[in-house]
């Protein structure tokens, strides 16, 4: 018997449509994102119904490249995070965990950050100021006796030694470290499974002066059309399992600190990176023409910072699956012309830091380019190719991250 569509009030399906209807929904909710290289384009799929072409790769766009090149085709494959979900029903179901306040800590690094959290926290001797090298402990015993099991550890250290302070951390207290470094540590921290939302990690956007005080670094760049509120960039924020204990203690000092998701926090820490390796590299490139400053940089070379911060978050997005904010060219302009950045000199970053600068977006331009494809971010290799040919900097800008 053949079935009929009715479009009366309803439509009858033939039951063998029914199993073929519930997984092409079950695959629209998964969300698949494709990227796909081929010679000179880059394109994203995100498509479900592409789903096919994704896992079988279909000979058809891309029989015109190679036997060695047809199995990069599909070079990365990313499935949408259903965490995401999940916490969003926990929610408004009213099941999410609250933040933590402040409490009595352990804090790695005594040079001016590290001293100035022990200062502002008001703890007293509750607060353990560890040197680098000094062993993390699992139990904290403060004043009044008690022992705390559950406590953060602050690690205040140059990006460069985070990763022995990992190592010399024990296991079951790397959930609890607070990273404050200002720089990338995505790459480090994937590779002790650190990456995640309930590892704490502060973005600071301000200094410590001489005598202890904070100064901030944020700055208004705009005002919204809609409503009249301000728009600032250059924010502090924190994520994580104790980001509420770190917003805590910053905004005793008065600091404008915004507690968030991992994954909007990674929005701003990728903006930061882009931040800091553009007016980095630029600073390195005109050194000879006599502007040295965020503010100078940004008066009278705006269109190549504009047009480099366009192509590597472009970049950012189709290999990371970050789509930047909008308008971060106009914060980052903000940011440079504002008066905590515009009379400071940038600089390319030295050897250690590279990694955690320059050398991340490299990485991710090396890994098409080492297989026969297009830099994804063009403008950015070519005034590293020309630090190098310069012998602007004496490390190699092409070293293994």
């Amino acid at each position: 018997m053949k079935h009929k569509f009715r479009f009366s009030r309803s439509i009858s399906l033939p039951p063998l449509w029914l199993p073929v209807l519930g997984i092409f929904l079950s695959l629209r909710a998964s969300a698949f994102q494709s990227v796909y290289l081929r010679k000179n384009i880059v394109s994203q799929q995100t498509s479900a119904l592409l789903i096919y072409t994704t896992f079988y790769r279909s000979p058809g766009p891309h029989a015109d490249l190679p036997p060695s090149r047809k199995s990069l085709v599909r070079l990365w494959q990313i499935r949408s995070d259903q965490q995401l979900t999940e916490d969003y029903f926990r929610f408004i179901e009213g099941k999410e965990e609250p933040d933590k306040c402040d409490q009595a800590s352990v804090i790695i690094g005594k040079g001016k950050l590290g001293q100035a959290l022990v200062q502002w926290g008001g703890m007293g001797e509750d607060d353990l100021l560890l040197g680098r090298d000094d062993c993390i402990p699992t139990v904290l015993t403060v004043s009044n006796g008690c022992a705390l099991k559950m406590f953060p550890v602050y690690v205040c250290v140059p990006e460069w030694e985070v990763e022995s302070v990992i190592l010399g951390c024990p296991k079951e207290k790397r959930n609890d470290l607070v990273f404050m470094q200002s720089a990338c540590l995505e790459t480090l921290l994937k590779r002790y499974g650190l990456a995640n939302k309930r590892t704490t990690q502060c973005l600071p956007y301000f200094s410590i002066s001489p005598f202890g005080l904070p100064v901030e670094g944020r700055v208004q760049y705009d005002i919204s059309k809609t409503d009249g509120e301000p728009k600032f960039a250059g924010q502090t924020a924190v994520c994580g399992t104790w980001r509420g204990a770190v917003a805590d203690r910053l905004r005793k000092k008065d600091l404008h600190v915004e507690v968030m998701d991992y994954t909007y926090w990674r929005k701003q820490m990728l903006e930061r990176l882009l931040f800091d390796s553009v007016f980095g590299l630029l600073a390195c490139v005109h050194a000879g023409s006599g502007e040295k400053t965020y503010g100078e940089l940004a008066q009278n070379h705006w269109e190549e910072i504009d047009d480099m911060v366009w192509e590597l978050s472009r970049a950012v997005a189709n290999i990371m699956a970050v789509v930047l904010l909008t308008h971060v060219e106009r914060r980052v302009r903000g940011l440079a012309e504002g008066p905590h950045w515009r009379d400071r000199k940038p600089q390319m970053p030295t050897c250690k830091e590279y990694p955690f600068r320059n050398g991340m977006l490299r990485s991710l331009s090396r890994s098409f380019t080492s297989r026969g494809f297009p830099s994804p971010m063009p403008t950015h290799d070519e005034y590293l190719d020309f630090v190098r040919e310069r012998r602007l900097v004496s490390y190699d800008v092409d070293q293994d991250i």
